[in-house]
C-alpha cells in the first residue's frame, strides 16, 4: 500500500490527465473506424524521444542494447498483428476494428 501512495504522490500532475485521455483513446480505437495512414508512418519517428529520454541517462552500451532490442521486438509484433485489425485499405486509409 505504501507504494501505491509513493507513485500517487510522486507523479507530476500532468499525467493523471495524459493517462485520462490515453484511456479514452485506447477505448474509442476499440471500434471499427476509418484511419489516414500517414498518422501511422509517424510512429517510428516518436521513437526520437524514447531515445533523448534513454540518453539522458547517460547509459552504458548494455542499456543501449536492451532499448534497441525491445524498440525491435515491438515493431516485430505490431507488424504480426496488424492483419487482424485492418479490415480494409483504400486510398489514403483503412478500415481497422479489433477483431475478437
Amino acid at each position: 500500500m505504501e507504494i501505491l501512495n509513493g507513485i500517487a504522490s510522486g507523479t507530476p500532475l500532468w499525467v493523471w490527465p495524459l493517462l485520462a485521455g490515453l484511456s479514452g483513446v485506447g477505448l474509442l480505437s476499440m471500434r471499427r473506424r476509418v484511419s489516414p495512414v500517414w498518422v501511422y508512418w509517424l510512429i517510428p519517428f516518436m521513437a526520437v524521444f524514447a531515445v533523448r529520454a534513454v540518453a539522458g541517462m547517460k547509459p552504458d552500451a548494455a542499456l543501449w542494447a536492451l532499448f534497441c532490442a525491445s524498440y525491435a521486438m515491438g515493431a516485430v509484433i505490431g507488424w504480426r498483428v496488424q492483419p487482424r485489425w485492418i479490415l480494409r485499405r483504400e486510398g489514403g486509409g483503412f478500415t481497422c476494428a479489433v477483431r475478437r
